[in-house]
């Protein structure tokens, strides 16, 4: 009996020792954990306080970055384009002597520049001259434009074709007649051939821009677009070593410098010399005088406005478009390089299309029916 005493006493004692012990502990974990809290707030409010300084920060250089302008290529910031479209600029020597060594061009290419547009006035001017007539019939039926049935008559084959571009081939036959005569085989033959398959593109390519853009008269604006390369047509035909400007992959901005160090003067200096001579509308002498500088001056120093600013912006690009599918081998419009990483002749493109309120361009050349029109237009280059 003492024993089974002495045993409830110890079991006694040892649960007061232990209640005891857990009611001095407890209290101890009442005070850790309101001190871990508050060591915690701390950390807390730094996380916040670094996450508001870093989107600050980036905040203020994305505004900077907005601010900024775009960085002007390497290749323009020492290159000056010359030009004769201000009163104190005389026309160089030069561009006299190459203007007064050129006869005027027959009667056939004056008429297709100033008015005629219409399919019926055109299919009668064409079918007068046979050599032309055979020129569009071989064209519309070569490979490149793939009909499953051929085509015979000179006016379904213009209809198909588009005037636009039949008035390219009537001017590159009409005008070739008058130039001095290249030797078969030769750079200069091969380059003269560029730059009118270049010139048809260019001219079949602005009067579908302007037209889905919305912009004033696309006829006139096709007209312009095709004669955007005469500067550099009669240029070759009299200087024959300058044909290795007209090579492929070289850009506008290379042929550009060329024609300055070999002559002090540009095509466009020359193109508005002899539409001037020849007695063209003045419309079409503005456009060319000023056609190379979207390549160099931002829209705002542009001296053209409103619908004339987005004319001379479908003709630029128009020519960009035609040169790239003669020089660079372009075959789908949607692979033309407008933004992003896109070459020094486009740098200042997105500006004129903002400035000119042609934003829609994307969207056009996205939408299926004008993406075959323009690659349909594109194939006349590999024909």
């Amino acid at each position: 009996m003492p024993t089974l005493m002495t045993v409830l006493l110890c079991i006694l004692g040892a649960s007061a020792v232990g209640a005891l012990l857990w009611l001095r502990r407890s209290p101890g974990k009442a005070e850790t954990a309101p001190q871990a809290q508050a060591e915690a707030t701390p950390r807390v409010r730094t996380a916040i306080q670094s996450f508001s300084a870093n989107a600050g920060q980036a905040e203020a250089e994305a505004e900077t970055a907005a601010d900024a302008s775009p960085v002007l290529p390497t290749a323009l910031q020492s290159f000056v384009l010359l030009r004769t479209d201000t009163a104190d600029t005389p026309t160089p020597q030069t561009l006299l002597e190459l203007a007064d060594a050129l006869p005027e061009p027959h009667s056939m290419f004056l008429q297709v520049t100033r008015e005629l547009d219409d399919i019926d006035e055109i299919t009668a001017a064409v079918k007068n001259e046979p050599a032309l007539a055979a020129d569009v019939l071989r064209t519309v039926n070569s490979a490149a434009f793939g009909l499953t049935t051929p085509i015979s008559s000179v006016h379904h084959a213009i209809a198909y074709l588009g005037v636009s571009y039949v008035k390219g081939l009537i001017a590159q036959s009409a005008l070739a007649r008058t130039l001095p005569a290249s030797t078969p085989g030769s750079d200069q033959e091969t380059a003269m051939h560029r730059l009118w398959k270049s010139s048809q593109i260019a001219s079949a390519s602005a009067f579908l821009l302007a037209r889905n853009l919305g912009v004033e008269n696309p006829s006139v604006v096709s007209t312009q677009a095709l004669l955007a390369n005469l500067g550099d047509i009669n240029l070759v035909s009299l200087r024959p070593e300058l044909a290795h400007l007209y090579a492929p992959k070289v850009s506008l901005l290379e042929r550009v410098q060329g024609q300055q160090a070999e002559l002090g003067a540009n095509s466009a200096m020359l193109a508005g010399l002899l539409v001037e001579r020849w007695g063209l509308p003045g419309t079409i002498k503005g456009t060319l005088d000023l056609s190379l500088l979207p390549l160099t001056v931002p829209p705002d120093e542009h001296p053209l406005h409103g619908g004339d600013l987005a004319a001379a912006t479908v003709v630029y690009l128009a020519g960009r478009i035609g040169d790239a599918a003669v020089f660079g081998g372009l075959q789908d419009i949607v692979e033309l390089p407008l933004d992003g990483d896109r070459p020094v002749e486009l740098h200042y493109l997105p500006e004129y299309l903002e400035a000119a309120a042609l934003q829609r361009l994307h969207a056009s050349l996205q939408d299926n029916a004008t993406r075959r029109g323009l690659n349909r237009i594109l194939a006349a280059a590999r024909s």
